[in-house]
């Protein structure tokens, strides 16, 4: 995979991440959200090169944030 479509993919897989978590708090929101942890893990870990906009950032580490806030 070129370095190139490496970032793609990165940036693809963090917005789907990202926009597919809910900020509600009913147990099947922290269920779905502890399921998610592993896969934050991975995406803090981004390919060399890769940086996201002041904009990416803003929307989408707060939602990592939340996710292994409440997976310790």
């Amino acid at each position: 995979m070129f370095v190139g479509e490496q970032e793609l993919s990165y940036r693809l897989a963090l917005s789907l991440l990202t926009n597919s978590v809910k900020w509600k708090f009913e147990s099947e929101d922290y269920t779905s959200r502890r399921s998610l942890a592993s896969h934050v893990q991975e995406l803090l870990r981004p390919p060399n090169h890769c940086e996201l906009s002041e904009e990416e950032a803003m929307h989408q580490w707060p939602v990592l944030a939340l996710i292994l806030g409440e997976n310790g």
